[in-house]
Order: C-alpha cells, then sequence, then structure tokens
C-alpha cells in the first residue's frame, strides 16, 4: 500500500504504506495520534492556532482539522508543523512514552547480553533506585524470549533469540540509543 492522495491536496498523505523514505506509520505503533500530540506541543509553546498556521504556512481551520484527527497530513505539511514547533517530524509520530518504554526495553537487552546486572536491577526493584520500565521490559522480553533467568535466579541473560535481534537491530553499536526508539520491539 503505497502513499494515497486526495482532492484539493497536494502531495502524498501518510497512510499505512511506505511514504517517501519513510517509515510506514505501524512502524511507529499501532496507534499514531498525531492531532493530540501537535495540539499538546502547540499548547506547550502557548501557541494560538493562528500562529501556528502562520509560522507553518497553513491555514488555521487545517490546523484544527489536523488537531481533531478530522484529516492527515501529507508529509510536507509534517515537516511544516515541526518546523513552526522547533521539533522534529519523529516527535510528532511517535508517542513519548512509547519512546521511554522502547529505550528501556533496549536498556534491558543490551544489559541481559553484556551479563553486567543483577536480578534485582532487571527486576526493577533496586532500592536505591526502583524502575518500574525495566521491569515491565524485563518481562516482556522474558515472554518473547529474548532474555531468560539464569539457572541460579540471580540475574538473566540475553538467548540466541534475543542476540540475534541486538545484531540484527544494530543495537550493540555505539549509537544505540538514537536506533532504540525507532524499533518496534516484541
Amino acid at each position: 500500500m503505497g502513499a494515497r492522495h486526495s482532492a484539493g491536496s497536494a502531495g502524498s498523505k501518510i497512510s499505512t504504506g511506505r511514504v517517501a523514505n519513510c517509515e510506514p506509520l505501524s512502524y511507529y505503533g499501532p496507534e499514531v495520534k498525531i492531532g493530540m500530540r501537535l495540539k499538546r506541543l502547540r499548547a506547550m509553546r502557548k501557541m494560538s492556532r493562528y500562529e501556528l498556521a502562520k509560522r507553518a504556512g497553513i491555514s488555521r481551520v487545517h490546523v484544527k482539522r489536523l488537531e481533531e484527527g478530522e484529516q492527515d497530513p501529507t508529509l510536507g505539511t509534517l515537516q511544516r508543523l515541526a518546523k513552526a514547533l522547533e521539533v522534529t517530524v519523529d516527535t510528532l509520530l511517535t508517542d513519548p512514552f512509547e519512546k521511554l518504554r522502547r529505550l528501556k526495553t533496549a536498556d534491558v537487552l543490551l544489559e541481559a547480553a553484556r551479563g553486567g546486572r543483577t536480578g534485582p536491577w532487571f527486576e526493577g526493584v533496586l532500592s536505591d533506585w526502583p524502575d518500574p520500565h525495566i521491569a515491565s521490559a524485563t518481562q516482556a522480553l522474558t515472554r518473547a524470549g529474548l532474555i531468560a533467568k539464569t539457572k541460579d535466579g540471580r540475574t538473566y541473560r540475553a538467548t540466541d533469540r534475543g542476540r540475534q535481534f541486538l545484531r540484527r537491530h544494530r543495537l550493540e553499536a555505539p549509537d544505540w540509543i538514537i536506533r532504540a526508539p525507532m524499533i518496534r520491539f516484541p
């Protein structure tokens, strides 16, 4: 499924297919709520719809329709809105909590492959630094068969499948933290 076109708008609309060298929206997760993020970012910057529209070079009505989910933005519109809001297009497409979840999941998988952490860290129950995100990432990766508890039960290790996942997504590279938020983990 490729780009869609609609009457009266120039350019392609973002759909579940590939559009001009970008990943399909399904890559970013099941629900991409651009309108909600757009509205939140605009409010954080204390901008009116009119001001955002003027900076982005689109109509105020178009901003309203995008925020309310009545229209899908074109790639060009996403780029103009991102520039006007001083964020990346990725910020409009990806929920910050989902980014955090993906970063924590990558961190857990890397630590299991390196073997440098104890069981309590993986379970998110360190007394000086409890982390529920680490705990849920550990549970998800264990269920997916990417990591497993060691026989002595003191820590977790990456399985062969987990190490393959790391290599396939190049998460062992020094710039893993940049790539991790864009990876769809099990």
